[in-house]
């Protein structure tokens, strides 16, 4: 049995930023995107199903809009480009709110769509394997834990091992997604834990997510595709860290 050190990067800091931008009940003008994640899956033959999800807010003046068509860039273990994935834009959905204390209603101007890029391609066996990169920009102006948030992306990225070892691997995937709106100085209690098809030990850890693009390339295309790794890291405002991105004294469980 494999072991997959499972980064809660992406999503959980999505969890994490939600927490701090979207529990006030000041209304706020947010107009960048709020997270995502990108996962594969593998079928048969050497064929995966890669998907790409995006969130981003909805209630927002100049919102950033979903991209048709979304880029995945796919390298070689030598960082060669191999193949550009090009994925039409799906439609979206707007994300239920709940408040976990019934004698609080929500702030009727918090919006969340979410929306799923999917698309099969075809990777013979290559040594190293393969790396999977979107990276868009930018992120939401309303974040309060790392510097400038609106004057970057975010990277989301996926490894995919060489086909040719002898199995065929899949990516782990979270069960639930956080919560869009939280009650301030209530406790949260959510099961962050995910699922691997593959049966494989995960294992979970805190990280800073990665940055990615810029103001002035916010949507890598073909033209000028996002880099292989490595890659740059956000930059927290202390005291919060890779490691303590919350501004709580309770334990995180």
């Amino acid at each position: 049995m494999k072991t997959s050190t499972f980064i809660s990067e992406s999503r959980l800091m999505l969890m994490a930023l939600t927490i701090l931008c979207l529990i006030s009940v000041i209304p706020v003008s947010a107009y960048h995107l709020v997270g995502g994640e990108l996962t594969y899956e593998c079928l048969t033959n050497n064929n995966y199903m890669v998907k790409l999800k995006i969130y981003r807010d909805c209630n927002c003046t100049n919102c950033a809009e979903f991209d048709n068509p979304a880029y995945v860039f796919i390298y070689d273990n030598s960082n060669n480009l191999v193949q550009t994935l090009s994925i039409p834009f799906p439609g979206s959905t707007q994300l239920p709110v709940y408040i976990n204390n019934p004698c609080l209603a929500f702030p009727p101007d918090i919006c969340v769509e979410e929306a799923i890029y999917a698309a099969q391609v075809y990777l013979p066996n290559i040594s190293g394997g393969y790396h999977l990169v979107h990276q868009r920009c930018c992120r939401n102006s309303t974040i309060l834990n790392i510097t400038a948030p609106n004057t970057f992306g975010s990277t989301y990225y996926a490894q995919i091992p060489d086909p040719g070892l002898g199995f065929c691997n899949s990516d782990p995937y979270y069960n639930n997604f956080p919560p869009i709106a939280l009650c301030v100085g209530d406790t949260l209690i959510f099961d962050h834990s995910a699922t691997d098809i593959d049966g494989d030990s995960l294992v979970y850890s805190l990280c800073a997510p990665y940055s990615g693009a810029s103001q002035s390339n916010p949507q890598p295309g073909p033209g000028s595709p996002a880099p292989p790794p490595p890659f740059g890291y956000v930059n927290f405002v202390a005291p919060y860290s890779a490691t303590a991105p919350f501004n709580a004294n309770r334990p995180r469980g």
